[in-house]
This record gives structure tokens, C-alpha cells and sequence, in this order.
């Protein structure tokens, strides 16, 4: 979550650049280190597998509907209520969507994971992986991937943290660091070339799409390097996770109820004549704040939660 607010104070936040320059090359950084964030969520889904339980798609459900009357309420205080915003499942709101369709279609890919064998499983997530590369990269093909947006998207990454849980990461796994840090790199050398040549700014969404195969391997490297680990639970961190989804529906981009104050943050930060070191730690002092405060919003909704649990008893 650390690196999709991140993700979301470089570009999201300032904008998209169209030039070179010493602010857009340290936006591209902060973008090509942080954009494998989505990835490695649904990674991390599908590598411990995912099962769809009646209590927890509710949950799921429940902390959508929440800070969705959350938004609206905002917006209504704020005087800049949008009709739209009752529509609580949205474009906006892409990888809530994309995400819940991943928890329906679980069962019957864990089943069908079950009947089938190491190359079956490998062919078919090359395949579809080779395909989606194709649409996505290729115009006038199709966008049934829609840059790694979709719920078949998802269901490529799903597959393969399945696939790396049942028969290893292989190379991605033992040198984890190095081909994290390298394709980060390359993917900022892209981004550099780009802005350098002022190329249409179509290249650069193109460049950055999720479904870059560059991304991709990122994300798995990344995840890597924390799948080898022996320790992997902490009592703050399984606490903090449980308000993953609150941090996000309260800053994603356009319409949350913090993201007008991120933004001019994030904007204020980076035009502030600042030395280095201070940018830094004022970046990094927003996503504490952040996490803070979405924190404290999200233990309404937890108590809410209990709540209604206690008495449905």
C-alpha cells in the first residue's frame, strides 16, 4: 500500500510530463520503482490462494459500501456533490471491481489448479500472458486486457502466484534484488527516452501500462525477495492490513475524500524550493499522515463491523 500512494503522488498527483527535466525525472523515478504495487497485490492473493467465503466477501462488500457514504457525505459537505458518486461501483473504482470478480471466479480456478499439472499450468499462463502483450501493446487489436486493468489481467497474475507457490520462482526468487532493481531501471531509462524525444504522451501511458511484461517481472522479483523470507507474519502489519483497502478508497485518484488534499500536497512539495533530503522526508511525512488518518477513519467501520456481526448472532 506504501507504494501505491507513492504511485499516486508522482504522476497521478502532478501530472503527467511531457518533458525532461530534474522534477519529472524524479516523478519517473518514484513512478517506475512504485508501479508493480497492483501487481504484487493480486500476486500475493493468488500465491497464498485466495477462497471465497460468505463472511468475507461481505466484509469486502461492506467496507466498499462504507466508504462509499463516506465519499458522498464529503461531497456533500464540500458542495461538490456528483450524482455519479451514488453509483458507489465505478470506472473510478476499477480494481475494486476487478478485484471482487478475481474472489467469485476463485473456487473454480483454485478447482481447476487442483486437476492440472506443472506444464499445463505454466503453458497456459505464457499464453495468456503472450496474448495480453499483443492486445495491449498492438492498437486496432483489442483491449479485452485493458493494460492490465481487467479482471482476466488479474487473473493472469493470480495464476502465476500460484504457479510460484506450488513450483518455485525460480530465478526470480534467487535473484530477487537484482532484477527488481534492474527492470525498475530500465523501466525509468523508457520513460527517460521518452520525455528526452518528447514523444506523444500516448508512449509513455503505453510504456507504463501494467501488462508491460517489464512490470510484471518487477512485481515478481519484488515479491521475491519477501516470499524467501522466514518471517512472515507481524502483529502490526496483519493490523495494518486490515485497513489496506480503506488507505485506498479514501486517496485513489479523482474523487476520494482525501485526494484533493494529497494532490496539493504532493503539488506543493515538489514546486517548493526545497534541498533533496527535505523533499524526501516531506514525501514520505504525507504517507504517514495518510496512513494515519485513513487508519483512524477505518476503525468506525471496524467497530461498525463488529458491531452488526455481534448482534446478527
Amino acid at each position: 500500500m506504501v507504494m501505491v500512494v507513492l504511485l499516486h503522488s508522482s504522476y497521478s498527483a502532478n501530472g503527467w510530463p511531457s518533458t525532461l527535466d530534474l522534477s519529472t525525472a524524479s516523478l519517473s523515478l518514484i513512478e517506475c520503482f512504485s508501479i508493480i504495487a497492483v501487481n504484487v497485490f493480486v500476486l500475493i492473493t493468488g500465491y497464498f490462494s485466495t477462497t471465497l467465503k460468505r463472511q468475507s466477501l461481505f466484509s469486502f462488500l461492506f467496507i466498499v459500501f462504507f466508504y462509499g457514504v463516506i465519499k458522498i457525505i464529503f461531497q456533500l459537505l464540500s458542495g461538490c456533490f456528483k450524482y455519479s458518486s451514488l453509483l458507489i461501483l465505478t470506472n473510478q473504482n476499477w480494481f475494486v471491481l476487478c478485484y471482487l470478480c478475481l474472489i467469485l471466479l476463485s473456487p473454480i480456478v483454485n478447482e481447476w489448479i487442483k486437476h492440472t499439472n506443472r506444464k499445463q499450468l505454466g503453458r497456459t499462463i505464457i499464453l495468456l500472458f503472450t496474448v495480453q502483450t499483443i492486445t495491449d501493446f498492438f492498437p486496432g487489436i483489442g483491449e479485452i486486457f485493458n493494460k492490465g486493468c481487467s479482471p482476466l489481467s488479474f487473473l493472469n497474475i493470480y495464476l502465476l502466484g500460484r504457479y510460484v507457490n506450488l513450483y518455485g520462482g525460480g530465478i526470480f526468487f534467487y535473484h530477487s534484488k537484482l532484477i527488481y532493481f534492474s527492470s525498475s531501471i530500465l523501466l525509468f531509462m523508457g520513460c527517460t527516452v521518452i520525455l528526452y524525444f518528447q514523444m506523444p504522451q500516448i508512449a509513455l501511458f503505453h510504456w507504463l501500462y501494467y501488462s508491460n511484461p517489464l512490470i510484471i517481472i518487477s512485481a515478481l522479483s519484488f515479491f521475491g525477495i519477501f516470499a524467501i523470507m522466514r518471517e512472515r507474519h507481524n502483529r502490526i502489519i496483519n493490523h495494518l492490513a486490515s485497513s489496506c483497502l480503506a488507505i485506498l478508497l479514501l486517496h485513489v485518484p479523482l474523487n476520494a475524500p482525501l485526494w484533493p488534499t494529497m494532490e496539493a500536497y504532493y503539488k506543493s512539495v515538489l514546486s517548493r524550493d526545497f534541498n533533496l533530503l527535505s523533499k524526501c522526508v516531506l514525501w514520505f511525512l504525507g504517507i504517514i499522515v495518510l496512513f494515519a488518518v485513513s487508519i483512524a477513519i477505518d476503525q468506525i467501520r471496524i467497530k461498525l463491523w463488529r458491531y452488526m456481526n455481534y448482534y446478527k448472532k
